[in-house]
């Protein structure tokens, strides 16, 4: 007489699903570095992105710069205020932790988020030829700069 056998026995089912539950588990422990790693990335291309973002706001700014106003020749400061060819004068400033502009002195606008905290902006001023600003930022505790030289009318 034959026997057919028709599905597993319960032992055979516990061990399956103890296999199938360690191969989980080494998925995940090996997954979640990749996962930790990937949140790292994307604070630090944030991070980034704004710092090339003021920093390109500077450089419009100073691309139609006809004065400077701040900082005087041969010195630091925490501020940037520079006159344009139409008359208009921009303020760069840090305050709070945010790097912030101004358009004539009207409004205070932040030009970073609250996802980054800027503990230090120091623009220099050269006037040794060719007269230029170093602008460097630190933020979250990592420099950024002098990165830039901006050549500046005397």
């Amino acid at each position: 007489m034959k026997t057919h056998s028709q599905g597993f026995t319960l032992i055979e089912m516990v061990i399956y699903i103890a296999l199938l539950g360690i191969v989980l588990l080494g998925t995940l422990q090996s997954g979640y570095p990749i996962l930790a790693h990937m949140q790292n990335l994307d604070t630090r291309i944030s991070r980034d992105m704004e710092v090339l973002f003021v920093f390109q706001k500077i450089s419009w700014v100073l691309s139609q710069s006809k004065t400077l106003i701040l900082p005087q020749k041969n010195t630091s400061g925490n501020d940037l205020s520079l006159e344009t060819y139409t008359g208009e004068t921009y303020h760069f400033r840090l305050e709070n932790g945010y790097i912030e502009m101004s358009t004539d002195g009207v409004l205070f606008i932040p030009l970073t988020s609250s996802r980054v905290t800027v503990e230090n902006f120091i623009v220099t001023h050269h006037s040794v030829a060719p007269a230029h600003l170093e602008i460097s930022l630190t933020v979250d505790g990592i420099l950024y700069g002098p990165l830039e030289r901006y050549t500046i009318p005397l």
